[in-house]
């Protein structure tokens, strides 16, 4: 059972990296990072690198 997910972006241009999820089962905790696809990172890249500065 997912008790948190949490978007995770880098940089200014807020690239998409992927999920966060943090979870509980029983007493245990844990979190695990789910990586977005590499189409979705590169066309983030892509678009950054089109604005000028």
């Amino acid at each position: 059972m997912a008790d948190f997910v949490a978007n995770v972006a880098l940089g200014e241009s807020l690239t998409p990296l992927g999920q966060l999820r943090f979870t509980h089962v029983g007493p245990r905790q844990f979190s695990t990072l789910t990586y977005a696809p590499e189409d979705t990172r590169a066309d983030e890249r892509n678009g950054a690198e089109d604005t000028p500065a």
